[in-house]
């Protein structure tokens, strides 16, 4: 008579054997009875530090090298490897890269460096290219007629240059802001296509810059400063002419270099109109000298109504009168 005989090895989930933790003997096996994994103990190491010598389902990656350049795995289902950044892969010769997408800064064409590529259907930025191809983001394909541009293509290099200035006078877009006149001038920047181009100047002929300018023609019209009281000249009243127009004794005073600067040469005619006579004094004579031909020469008075007196800043404090003085 035949005897079955039965052998089972030790089982239990992967839980109970983390938590027992125990060690096999050489040779004997351990089985886990929910994920279909056994190891086979070496009489020395415990069970959670033994490897699996039986993984389960076959065909399944669990992981991948470190420094292959490959990354992913996993422990059922389908297994995604990606590429490392800057990494170079090498295809075997006759291996095919079918409709796959590169994204990403580091991973460009020039990464793969196996020229076996027999599919053109890869994908740069939405862009399907082939190998030696070159494509760029944001081509310039034209440009608006009258914005002082030219240039613009569809692909490739696009070499955008400058046009000439365009001014609103012909009905460009460049330089919206200049009057008339303004871009004939800058065309040709003579002295009439400027007078015509500054719409209030009121006189004619060529521009003189220099030192020493020969001026032709010129006219200056003083303006008048008519005063009722005493009064101190200002910094306004140079190359003014200053009407004095009050009914009795009256003074036009010239203050403190240090309290009016006046430039050297400044100019400023008193004009006596009222019945009051004027006398031309300094605001502080111990600083201020003022020469004269009057009989008082530093404090001069104007004649009679209706006299004029020119005074003129010398230097710093030194003024001389001259004209209808007594």
């Amino acid at each position: 008579m035949s005897v079955v005989t039965q052998i089972q090895i030790r089982r239990g989930t992967a839980a109970q054997w983390t938590s027992a933790n125990p060690v096999l003997a050489s040779g004997e096996f351990g089985f886990e009875t929910d994920t279909g994994k056994a190891k086979i103990g070496n009489g020395v190491t415990a069970w959670n530090s033994l490897a699996y010598s039986i993984t389960g389902v076959t065909g399944d990656i669990e992981g991948v090298t470190a420094g292959t350049g490959l990354s992913g795995g996993g422990t059922s289902g389908t297994v995604t490897l990606s590429i490392d950044t800057a990494t170079t892969v090498d295809l075997n010769t006759g291996q095919t890269l079918t409709n796959k997408t590169i994204s990403g800064t580091s991973n460009t064409l020039s990464n793969i460096s196996n020229s076996s590529l027999t599919n053109s259907a890869i994908t740069i930025n939405g862009t399907s290219v082939a190998l030696g191809d070159s494509i760029s983001v944001g081509d310039i394909t034209s440009v608006t007629a009258g914005t002082g541009l030219s240039g613009g293509g569809t692909s490739g290099d696009v070499t955008v240059s400058l046009s000439t200035p365009v001014s609103a006078a012909n009905g460009g877009t460049g330089l919206t802001s200049l009057g008339s006149g303004v871009a004939t001038w800058l065309g040709t920047p003579s002295s009439a296509n400027l007078a015509f181009a500054v719409t209030d100047e009121t006189g004619s002929g060529s521009l003189v810059f220099g030192t020493s300018p020969t001026l032709s023609d010129p006219k200056i019209n003083l303006t008048i400063d008519a005063e009722t009281a005493s009064y101190t000249a200002v910094l306004a009243n140079n190359s003014q002419v200053v009407t004095m127009n009050v009914g009795s004794a009256n003074t036009f005073s010239i203050p403190t270099d240090a309290s009016v600067d006046f430039p050297v040469g400044t100019q400023i005619t008193v004009i006596q109109i009222g019945a009051g006579q004027t006398t031309i004094q300094a605001v502080t004579p111990a600083t201020t000298t003022i020469n004269s031909t009057g009989a008082t020469a530093t404090a001069p008075k104007l004649r009679t109504r209706y006299s004029s007196a020119t005074c003129i800043k010398l230097s710093a404090n030194n003024w001389v009168v001259v004209g209808d003085i007594a």
